[in-house]
């Protein structure tokens, strides 16, 4: 059958074919474009995961980590019945504590102690052994781990750890335990950690710990797909690496490291893939991502 022309001044065929070809096109232009932004939010809710299952598995490992270093030195003071011996051990045991401690489990760990302080609750004498403490750095100690252990919000723990500011002009993380005795008082037990112990102890386990699924690191290191950062409530850093991405990255995630009921550090996890601007902040030393990268499909959609 012969199509009839349109008649004078009308459209003709090859225009209207022209037009509705057009319109075909722009529809599914507009599918793809619908699409791609689907799974780019898909993607980042994905990686924004990643971020978060990283950053609760490294809060996790950073403070079974610490408590089992404060465990070393304050396990024989934290008795499950009262003391119950007239002598009352002093702060300069507790040294030697972990030394034995470390000699029977033949390991080395990173967290170290660095000064040891001990005292009766409600008393004003304070004893202390290790590296020296200032008499203020001493009553700040005293005064802000007495609040601590009278807070009835504070869940009873064996071991506490906590920071304290303006310790030798600085944050200082600390770690206590008490031994309550017999007669009714209550020896209070402590140590501030060594500052660059706690920072090279966070790296290691950022660098070291299964912070993410095998399935979804296939083998490669976290060192390639994460950056951490530990900061203490007041913001001080305990670790803060060089190329942590700045705020304005869209992959990161807040956790905080909690013992007895208070929150002892905030640290933020990173994703390191990326795309468009702030692929800066995520490339290897060397300008490139692994090959292997598992994460690299997901940043370039």
């Amino acid at each position: 059958m012969r199509l009839l022309p349109f008649r004078r001044g009308g459209l003709s065929w090859p225009l209207v074919l022209l037009l509705a070809s057009l319109g075909v096109a722009a529809v599914l232009a507009w599918q793809a474009q619908r699409a791609a932004g689907s799974h780019r939010r898909t993607a980042d809710r994905l990686l924004h995961d990643y971020a978060s299952i990283a950053a609760w598995s490294y809060g996790r490992h950073a403070e079974h980590g610490l408590a089992d270093a404060a465990l070393q030195v304050l396990s024989p003071i934290l008795h499950h019945s009262l003391h119950d011996e007239p002598r009352v051990p002093g702060a300069q045991l507790l040294p030697v504590y972990r030394d034995t401690a470390l000699a029977i489990c033949q390991c080395d760990p990173v967290f170290r102690p660095e000064a040891y302080f001990a005292w009766t609750l409600g008393a004003d004498t304070v004893a202390v052994a290790g590296a020296p403490l200032a008499a203020a750095d001493v009553e700040r100690l005293r005064d802000t781990l007495s609040r601590h252990v009278r807070d009835p919000r504070q869940l009873r723990t064996r071991v506490a750890l906590l920071t304290v500011t303006g310790v030798q002009g600085r944050t200082a993380l600390v770690a206590y335990g008490l031994m309550p005795t017999i007669w009714g008082d209550t020896v209070l037990y402590g140590f501030t950690f060594d500052r660059a112990s706690v920072a090279a102890g966070l790296g290691a386990l950022a660098d070291s710990a299964e912070l993410l699924p095998g399935a979804v690191t296939r083998g490669v290191p976290n060192a390639r797909l994460l950056a951490l950062r530990v900061a203490a409530p007041d913001g001080a850093p305990l670790l803060a690496p060089a190329d942590y991405p700045d705020t304005a990255w869209p992959y990161q995630a807040d956790r905080r490291l909690r013992k007895s009921g208070r929150r002892l550090a905030r640290h933020r996890c990173g994703v390191r893939v990326g795309h468009g601007a702030a692929a800066h902040a995520v490339l290897k030393r060397d300008g490139q991502r692994p090959a292997n990268d598992p994460l690299r499909d997901l940043a370039q959609h």
